[in-house]
């Protein structure tokens, strides 16, 4: 697998520095090493699942005399925080801390992460992104005369925080929305047919994105053509994610024996008020939504932190009628389809304009054999990302 950042209106990867300082408030790093290992750290934090809601997945290693003395990540709520897990059964004592997130200052299910790495000697600590909510642990650690770098700004650390940014400062769930395509734009043929657009390699990783969420969402039709497990394949182990299905017209409601079968996993169904009157499943739960601008705010009071959107171009372009939508991910095969009424991604009520087009930031390629991730975000919530990209 090979990534490549890119800054999408730029389109010049060679150029792109995933942490390049954007102000003068950021600190750049002085040398690779200390970039790879702040990379390194990231990148365990990518290995967190959904088991860690409402916390944010953070990464952590501890290095001295150029080596890795330990490292680990947050694996679910209530244990150990990444500079713990890294941390543990260690000879801390003059020791660099790098750390996807600015170790945490207050008390909660855990005691404060910059308590304890002051506490066991460590001499410096190197940051990606500042906590956006408490803040403090960065003054903390300088007070007890341990040498802070940081915020230093990289791409990857914002899109890993974003879903926990998303959740603290809006109270709101978290959306990607992920599709396959064909270098034409399309989904399926004009007949409905889609195994496969990508390839092994593209559905295997977009497995792993499972993993990460704890809400998955597709149509209707969806459900009535396939009946999908909406579980995690592919070899990856980590939490099944509960099922979503957008269902405006109350079409699943004959679904009785998919809902039951997916009962330990409570299914919810997003529907509109006017279809109350219909049985649904008893294993099911209905929530009756008439505004869909506000289907984040319901997810998030459902208990949702973050939903991965696999829909076709009618649910797609619903949330994105409705300015719903935070993130996507794209999966280009070097197929070409053609037909007029095969199917693409995003349907809904579009855009007359080109200039009104709604523009990915941060854009990542990465390629999967023979075919390319382009993961965006559309939009960013932490305070350090704002204007960032354009």
């Amino acid at each position: 697998m090979v990534e490549v950042s890119v800054m999408l209106k730029s389109f010049n990867a060679l150029q792109y520095n995933p942490f390049k300082l954007m102000s003068n408030s950021f600190m750049q790093l002085s040398s690779k090493t200390e970039r790879d290992y702040l990379n390194r750290a990231i990148k365990l934090a990518g290995r967190g699942s959904s088991e860690v809601f409402p916390n944010p997945r953070v990464g952590a290693l501890y290095v001295k005399d150029g080596r890795i003395l330990g490292e680990g990540y947050h694996h679910a709520l209530g244990r150990d925080h990444a500079e713990v897990e890294a941390g543990k059964n260690i000879d801390l004592e003059g020791a660099s801390l790098y750390v996807s997130l600015e170790p945490c200052s207050h008390h909660g299910r855990t005691p404060p992460c910059a308590e304890f790495v002051a506490r066991r000697g460590v001499k410096k600590v190197v940051f990606a992104m500042a906590d956006p909510i408490h803040g403090g642990g960065a003054e903390m650690l300088r007070s007890s005369g341990v040498e802070v770098v940081g915020p230093v700004f990289c791409r990857d650390s914002l899109a890993i925080l974003e879903p926990f940014c998303k959740n603290v400062i809006s109270r709101r769930t978290y959306l990607t929305l992920k599709w396959a395509m064909t270098l034409d734009g399309r989904i399926a043929t004009e007949s409905g047919d889609s195994r496969w657009v990508t390839s092994k390699d593209a559905r295997a990783h977009s497995h792993s994105l499972r993993c990460e969420v704890d809400g998955i969402m597709v149509g209707a039709g969806t459900l009535l053509a396939d009946k999908p497990d909406l579980g995690v394949r592919h070899g990856y182990c980590g939490p099944a994610p509960r099922p979503i299905i957008w269902d405006p017209k109350g079409k699943t409601a004959e679904c009785q024996d998919w809902y039951k079968g997916k009962k330990e996993r409570s299914p919810v169904v997003i529907t509109f008020s006017d279809n109350a009157s219909l049985k649904w499943s008893p294993h099911a739960q209905v929530l009756f939504l008439d505004d869909w601008s506000l289907l984040d705010e319901a997810l998030f009071q459902e208990g949702f932190h973050h939903v991965l959107v696999e829909g076709g171009g009618g649910l797609h372009g619903a949330l994105l009628d409705h300015q719903l939508g935070d993130r996507v991910m794209t999966y280009i095969a070097p197929k070409i389809i053609g037909g007029a009424a095969s199917k693409g991604p995003v349907a809904g009520l579009g855009r007359e304009l080109m200039s009104e087009a709604k523009e990915a930031q941060g854009v990542k390629l990465t390629t999967l054999g023979e075919d390319i991730l382009m993961d965006g975000l559309l939009k960013i919530y932490h305070p350090e990302g704002q204007g960032v990209f354009s």
